[in-house]
């Protein structure tokens, strides 16, 4: 799920006021909430991370190079951490 205000992305999971369950009832039901990413990040992050999947030379992605990717656009919490 992704729920946009104004420059700012939630993934997994509402922000605040905007309806829906607060966090609280989220974790109650086994969901962990996400985290909160502005929308120029997750800009950049799609770009590098579907930019080259039409090339004719594609090809998927080690956990490492997705990794490198992820870091790059700022996302390096635990969250971010790739298994």
């Amino acid at each position: 799920m992704l729920t946009r205000r104004a420059d700012v992305s939630a993934v997994g999971r509402r922000l605040p006021g905007e309806g829906g369950h607060d966090g609280a009832h989220q974790e109650a039901h086994g969901r962990v909430p996400g985290a909160v990413v502005p929308v120029a990040v997750l800009q950049q992050l799609a770009e590098s991370w579907y930019g080259d999947r039409l090339d004719p030379d594609w090809r998927p992605r080690s956990r490492d190079e997705s990794q490198a990717l992820l870091e790059a656009a700022g996302l390096s919490t635990p969250f971010w951490q790739l298994p």
